[in-house]
């Protein structure tokens, strides 16, 4: 249940910001600089990541690093400057690193599915 709070948050939020953007694609600190930007949402995402748990947002990592790809072919697709701004490029290689943890974790048998 919490976790299909947490994704039901993540796409309202995402949404709503998607749907203020004045036409363009939108970069992702704009998405998630205005997603975050309440302190409700961030106490929310707190609570949700420490009630469902670190490991289950491990593997969810491991799910966002196909995303990343489509993410920067888009960006490189629609002509953007900048493929990925410095910001992204920090965020990325966090969630690649997680990932890789998590999948190591799954082969050796401490976190399951």
């Amino acid at each position: 249940i919490i976790i299909i709070a947490l994704v039901i948050w993540l796409v309202v939020s995402l949404s709503q910001t998607l749907m203020e953007q004045e036409g363009g694609l939108a970069s992702f600190e704009q998405i998630f600089g205005e997603m975050f930007a309440d302190w409700n949402r961030w106490i929310y995402l707190v609570i949700a990541i420490l009630l469902a748990g670190v490991d289950l947002l491990m593997l969810c990592c491991i799910g966002y690093v196909p995303g990343l790809a489509f993410y920067v072919k888009a960006r490189y697709d629609y002509g953007s400057a900048t493929v990925i701004s410095g910001r992204e490029k920090l965020l990325a290689a966090f969630i690649v690193v997680v990932a890789v943890i998590a999948v190591a974790l799954l082969a050796t048998g401490y976190i399951t599915i």
